[in-house]
């Protein structure tokens, strides 16, 4: 009960409004009001139907302000228990089955409502299929958009290696790829997805285990299909991919831990640089193969980059003492509001 109560405390000061006298101060500082609240109830092992009550109480606070809960994690015991207090699953109330499946959702709800991202990636995608201009050459503008390399004029003459795929929505990128090389996106959404089962455990094959399901996810008297569609539905949205990126290795890596699968979000088309194609660019343009590895490598530095920076920002929140109290919005708004003023000063 008293964990529950200490959660409504700091769910409503997410939604305090600021005085009247500190809005225009405060306001490129202030931070919006959540739209989506995501609760992780994994490490929850019990309610009662005060909790629950309480419970019901935030999730009645967020619909009053056009927030949706999400609830992941959630045993049948738990589920049971808050529906007794009245949490059931609804337009504004949804329950996940882990914590990675809420924030994909949330993320693509949110990509959705204010970018309109799907949208505006479906009228790309029809303007492309009516344009007779090349387009490896369009894929590779793209890629200069991003990252500012100048390629397009450099890499063009891959066009007679490339061959084009078509993805249909839902479809898996490699299932039929055999020899992978490289993929240069032209238009669609791809989504790269992560078994949460891939871990660092060794095991006998590729170097990795490929079933660590914990027990407290399975029964024991449960069906075989049971068991394995437990297993499925354990992966979690690693990326999502749009023009301007490229997917696949330079060289045939075997062994190489497995990224993931890349799931077409809505209808695609790429261009397809074969690893055998690229031993025949190697041998006819010598130079043309040392340009792609030069953006090749560029990519990689970047990608490498991107993670340290994100592992330091990780490494940042894990280490830091959480606030006894919770912070309300127009005081996060100052104090935000005072750091960039000191550091325009510095």
């Amino acid at each position: 009960f008293g964990n529950a109560n200490s959660c409504l405390s700091y769910v409503s000061t997410m939604f305090e409004e600021v005085p009247k006298g500190f809005e225009a101060h405060l306001k490129q500082s202030l931070a919006p009001l959540p739209k989506y609240l995501i609760i992780d109830m994994t490490l929850v092992n019990g309610i009662d139907t005060s909790a629950a009550d309480i419970f019901d109480e935030i999730i009645q606070l967020c619909h009053s302000r056009n927030c949706q809960v999400f609830l992941s994690g959630l045993t049948k015991r738990l589920r049971k228990t808050l529906e007794l207090g009245g949490v059931k699953k609804g337009i504004r109330t949804k329950f996940y089955i882990d914590m990675e499946a809420a924030l994909c959702d949330a993320e693509d709800r949110l990509l959705e409502s204010e970018l309109n991202v799907k949208q505006m990636e479906n009228r790309r995608a029809k303007a492309r299929e009516k344009s007779h201009d090349g387009g490896l050459r369009y894929a590779l503008q793209q890629i200069d958009c991003q990252h500012n390399l100048g390629v397009e004029n450099k890499l063009s003459g891959l066009e007679k290696y490339t061959e084009v795929v078509k993805l249909d929505e839902k479809d898996n990128l490699f299932d039929n790829a055999e020899d992978r090389g490289l993929f240069f996106i032209e238009h669609g959404m791809i989504n790269l997805n992560q078994n949460m089962s891939n871990t660092t455990q060794r095991s006998m094959k590729n170097g990795f285990s490929l079933n660590t399901t914990s027990l407290g996810h399975l029964q024991a008297r449960a069906r075989p299909s049971e068991k394995r569609f437990a297993e499925d539905v354990r992966h979690f949205r690693v990326a999502r991919l749009k023009p301007g990126f490229v997917i696949g290795t330079l060289e045939h890596t075997p062994y190489l831990y497995n990224s993931g699968d890349y799931i077409a979000e809505i209808p695609c088309r790429l261009h397809w640089l074969t690893q055998s194609r690229l031993r025949d660019l190697e041998g006819d343009n010598p130079e043309l193969a040392l340009e792609l590895f030069k953006m090749m490598s560029y990519l990689n530095l970047r990608l490498i980059s991107s993670t340290i920076d994100q592992l330091a920002t990780l490494h940042q929140i894990m280490s830091a003492s959480a606030p006894t109290q919770p912070v309300s919005r127009g005081v996060a708004a100052g104090i935000n509001s005072s750091y960039k003023t000191m550091n325009g000063h510095i």
